[in-house]
């Protein structure tokens, strides 16, 4: 199988749900996929499922680091483009140190100046451009952490691993200038920019063409609990996070449902408000997520840039982000639903690393102006929220996100494509690019 395919689109961690989902939605748009191979490690089976092209699966969990870039090295060399899908999924999971990322980002310019096109999905713009750029941007980022952590001690678990570990996986992230492998930038969560020959984007609907649905009355809620939480935050905390959330909502809406994807089975059997019920769920196809996407009244995450949130906008639904600007011992509100467990601020829950780049990303974007931004920390919060929806706020986000992608020039994934594997014969008949 490999031996007919030109085109490797590749995923190394076993974590990446939405980054396994938001490709396998843009690959199916190409009107062949005849020399085109997906990549994924075998965890992620069930998310890739319903792609009809070529793909085939990995284990590398637990491989060490060299023999990671051993593996890799030999598989690359069986194609003419190498598109890496889920760049800063892998780095976290394999809790990749400074030199070692290092180590990886030469290995991928090699492979590139070999003559194998090599790209990266930068999906959160942390691809930099410049050193300045990436000097600026380590700085603030380590500015605002502080004050994410402030009141959390460190002798207790979650201080030590705050100030210990996070500042170092946070920076990780950040990606320095590359020279030759291509950073692919997907709209509408990062910003339309002007694109280069080696900065290219592509507008990514998810292949759901924006839509208005019809108003009625919703007693519904989305809610959806990303993998990553499973090895980041401890189970109770997401049980009483939720719990406090769902009560919150019924105090304030006429909810009586809560589906929710819950991958590793941590808010089963949660004490809920009377008159509400709860509908878990490890995970769900595209087509079932947006029938239960037309039932709810919104779709809520605890992760300001995740899939769901794009695809419930594409669909007429508002998306309902929960965030805390500050720790639970700075907040009582927050404390409360945490039943007075210490606990940092976040804006993606048991991603602290993501002050690297969510406040660069979200800068001065439509797409994030049209979310609706919760914060817990804030004893307003959910009757501000319930007011935006009685008051037709919430709609009205959603309209204006749809009237922007509508005028974005930005071109597809196929045009993306194409553009590469142009790239791919020229390396072919005049050496690099």
């Amino acid at each position: 199988m490999i031996s007919d395919c030109k085109h490797l689109f590749i995923g190394l961690s076993r974590r990446s749900t939405g980054e396994a989902s938001y490709m396998i939605k843009q690959l199916s748009s190409l009107s062949s996929l005849e020399n085109v191979l997906l990549v994924v490690n075998r965890t992620l089976e069930n998310v890739v499922a319903s792609y009809k092209g070529k793909k085939s699966f990995h284990d590398m969990t637990g491989m060490p680091f060299q023999d990671i870039l051993a593996e890799l090295r030999d598989f690359f060399k069986n194609f003419k483009t190498v598109t890496l899908i889920d760049i800063n999924a892998f780095f976290l999971e394999y809790n990749i140190r400074e030199h070692q990322r290092n180590d990886f980002l030469y290995f991928l310019e090699e492979i590139h100046n070999s003559g194998i096109i090599v790209s990266i999905v930068d999906y959160f713009g942390t691809c930099t451009l410049s050193e300045e750029e990436y000097t600026k941007r380590l700085y603030a980022a380590r500015e605002r952490i502080k004050s994410k952590i402030q009141g959390i001690l460190v002798t207790t678990r979650i201080g030590y691993y705050l100030r210990k570990f996070i500042p170092e996986r946070m920076e990780i992230q950040l990606i320095p200038p590359l020279k030759g492998p291509l950073i692919i930038r997907p709209i509408p969560l990062n910003r339309e920019e002007v694109w280069n020959n080696r900065v290219i984007g592509y507008k990514n609907l998810l292949g759901i063409v924006p839509r208005k649905r019809e108003k009625k009355n919703r007693k519904t809620v989305f809610v959806g609990l990303s993998r990553f939480f499973e090895y980041t935050v401890e189970h109770l905390i997401i049980r009483n996070l939720c719990k406090g959330i769902f009560f919150k909502l019924k105090e304030v809406l006429d909810i009586e449902r809560i589906v929710c994807i819950d991958p590793f089975s941590c808010i089963e059997g949660i004490d809920l408000p009377k008159g509400m019920r709860l509908e878990t769920y490890k995970w769900l196809e595209a087509g079932n997520l947006e029938q239960i996407l037309e039932e709810a009244l919104f779709a809520g995450l605890f992760i300001p840039y995740g899939t769901v949130g794009t695809l419930a906008l594409n669909c007429g639904v508002p998306f309902v982000s929960f965030y805390a600007s500050t720790s639970s011992v700075l907040s009582d509100n927050f404390r409360s639903l945490m039943n007075g467990q210490l606990f940092p601020g976040f804006y993606g829950l048991g991603i602290w690393e993501d002050e690297i780049y969510f406040p660069d990303l979200a800068y001065s974007n439509p797409y994030f102006n049209s979310v609706s931004f919760c914060d817990i920390c804030d004893s307003h919060a959910f009757i501000n929220l319930a007011n935006d929806f009685k008051n037709g706020i919430a709609e009205e986000r959603v309209q204006h996100y749809q009237n922007w992608v509508t005028t974005l020039n930005t071109p597809l994934f196929s045009s993306c494509f194409d553009y590469i594997s142009h790239l791919s014969y020229k390396a072919k008949i005049g050496g690099n690019c």
